[in-house]
């Protein structure tokens, strides 16, 4: 009996009633789509899927996954349950709107993040982008070496929040500040001698999207 056939035969076997597509992904938080592929037989999941799946099923995990050879290989880039990001560095002009991607290559150019991840945020994966920090304009909450993730969809200002910016040319990453009736580019460091607030003139200061994540290694 493969997975699909598997996964069927438990759904059909819930009482009081048997259980549908919609209530096996309420339950286990797979989404209904990658069951739908699974009871398909379009596509085997990856082994946390089938463990969450067998979790809500009250089966076993190797009950649902004998006989069934799960792939070595996983396809970050094409995949439905663990949308991909990519590292990627930003070429940009100086008064132009739109940037260039160079994506970055080895083995930590994606960050990998599950589909329920996006769906809660209403974010959507081809508008997220990942970028190394550099320097330390932004330390504590920063840190040289820090990837951040920003949403490419969402360029509008908000008194606070920290974005990636064309600066001039440049690629920069500061918290939008909202004094005086206009916008200032500001640094979490302290030391503003190093690192002083800069003005966001239309044109010249040019929101690229809002970090929306990071990852660092400092504890």
């Amino acid at each position: 009996m493969n997975i699909a056939e598997q996964i069927d035969k438990a759904m059909k076997e819930r009482r009081p009633k048997p259980w549908g597509q919609a209530e096996l992904s309420r339950v286990s938080g797979v989404p209904q789509p990658t069951i739908s592929r699974t009871l398909k037989g379009q596509s085997v999941p990856e082994t946390e899927t089938l463990s969450r799946l067998a979790k809500a099923l009250s089966i076993k995990f190797d009950h649902v996954s004998s006989g069934n050879v799960l792939p070595s290989e996983i396809d970050l880039e094409n995949n439905p349950d663990f949308p991909a990001v990519k590292k990627v560095n930003l070429r940009v002009s100086a008064g132009i709107t739109g940037f260039g991607v160079e994506p970055c290559t080895g083995d930590d150019s994606l960050i990998v993040f599950r589909a329920d991840w996006y769906q809660s945020r209403r974010l959507k994966p081809d508008n997220l982008l990942a970028l190394k920090v550099s320097g330390a304009s932004m330390e504590p909450n920063l840190y040289d070496g820090d990837v951040v993730v920003m949403n490419k969809a969402d360029t509008e200002l908000k008194d606070g929040e920290v974005f990636v910016f064309n600066l001039d040319g440049e690629v920069v990453i500061k918290r939008a500040v909202r004094d005086s009736g206009q916008w200032w580019l500001d640094s979490d460091n302290q030391d503003k001698t190093r690192f002083t607030r800069k003005a966001c003139p239309d044109g010249i200061c040019i929101p690229l999207g809002k970090v929306i994540h990071r990852q660092t290694e400092r504890i």
